[in-house]
């Protein structure tokens, strides 16, 4: 298959613009969004009430840099590199902050879809990282973006590759889709049994947490020997979206990091103290007597009042989290103390009904495993494909 240096099938590479010298920042007129690395996940913009905003001038000052139009590429060129993004539209309510670069395919050469699914195929990847640069924060000039030589098969091949990629990413896409409606349906099922706010509608007898989970949880020095290997669960491995532990390290005790200090049990719940409002919480799924989790969390591990799930989905709660923010102390290490967790009140209904709660939740922890695989072996599929294709 003809290679071709992606510049010479391009009409234009540009990018956004940084607003240091040309514009501020969501100022009291800012009605429009400033879309950065961040913004763009799974192929798609998505903004929320964090994003940045823009006021008119200053989306007329990043629109005359970047031009965005419909069919161009966006290609995420610092931080997180390799990120892209096909625009089905031409934006009129956002646009790219320096570091997001837009690429304008010439048309009759190059597939919009094609170069997006390109440009994110490890084959390809590995090409143009070899080039990246920077300290702590890792970018890719455009200029060797634009010398990276990617496979050009006909126009028509190029639709082909992309429609049947398309059909295995919107697979996984309907795959995700379903794992979220899953978490509605145990939201719902929630309120359905305890009520919108069951602290406030006085059906249930309110306690502290401290009353309802045991305290006695042991340091690593009084289980195990320095020549131990321990499982290390830290607080980046919470995925704050599904919170899940995606998994842990394995240390031998005596190299392990420093905040490795807690000995942690199955169905423990773990939140994280620092920065609260970024939500890292998650129950231990590991059944494992070498498991550790980091000083950084509050562990709560019930007692014979309280089941384990129900405690779970009371402190994922917003209000949970409104009032921890709200007990934040210090600007550059943000952070809530155990005691503001302990103090924290819930509702607590009759045991067997917390116990019905927990049942329906396992009922739907089997479904999300079911479609947890069958995503990541479409996502395998997918992955086989492009190496296929762009190898």
């Amino acid at each position: 298959m003809k290679k071709v240096q992606l510049g010479t099938v391009i009409h234009s590479l540009n990018t956004g613009l940084n607003p240091r010298k040309f514009f501020q920042l969501n100022t009291p007129d800012a009605e429009f969004y400033y879309v950065t690395i961040k913004e763009m996940v799974n192929g798609k913009i998505i903004y929320n009430e964090n994003t940045d905003r823009l006021n008119t001038k200053a989306l007329q000052l990043c629109n005359k840099r970047s031009n965005l139009e419909k069919g161009d590429v966006l290609f995420s060129g610092t931080g997180t590199i390799g990120k892209t993004v096909v625009l089905t539209e031409t934006p009129t309510t956002w646009n790219i902050k320096e570091g997001v670069y837009t690429i304008k395919p010439k048309a009759e050469l190059l597939d919009s879809r094609y170069l997006a699914y390109v440009l994110s195929s490890e084959p390809i990847k590995n090409i143009y990282m070899a080039n990246v640069g920077g300290g702590t924060v890792k970018s890719l000039k455009m200029a060797d973006l634009e010398k990276t030589e990617i496979p050009l098969p006909t126009l028509p091949d190029q639709q082909k590759i992309a429609a049947h990629l398309d059909k295995i990413q919107s697979a996984i896409d309907n795959k995700k889709q379903q794992l979220s409606l899953l978490d509605e349906a145990v939201k719902s099922e929630f309120v359905e049994m305890f009520g919108e706010n069951p602290v406030e509608g006085g059906k249930w007898k309110v306690e502290k947490i401290a009353s309802v989970v045991n305290r006695n949880i042991l340091s690593v020095k009084k289980k195990f020997q320095k020549t131990d290997t321990i499982k290390y669960v830290d607080i980046s491995a919470i995925d704050n979206i599904s919170n899940v532990v995606t998994g842990f390290r394995e240390y031998v005790l005596l190299e392990a990091p420093s905040r490795a200090q807690q000995v942690i049990n199955q169905n423990d719940i773990l939140i994280s103290t620092v920065r609260p409002n970024l939500r890292n919480i998650a129950i231990n799924p590991f059944n494992d007597n070498f498991m550790v989790g980091s000083s950084g969390f509050c562990v709560l591990r019930v007692n014979e009042l309280c089941n384990a799930k129900y405690l779970f989905y009371c402190v994922l709660n917003d209000d949970f989290t409104n009032a921890m923010v709200d007990l934040t102390t210090g600007a550059a290490y943000p952070a809530i103390k155990d005691s503001d967790i302990l103090a924290y009140p819930i509702a607590l209904p009759p045991l067997g009904l917390q116990n019905r709660f927990a049942a329906f939740v396992q009922q739907i922890d089997k479904a999300k495993s079911i479609a947890k695989q069958q995503i990541s072996d479409l996502q395998e599929l997918l992955d086989s494909k492009m190496q296929q294709y762009f190898a």
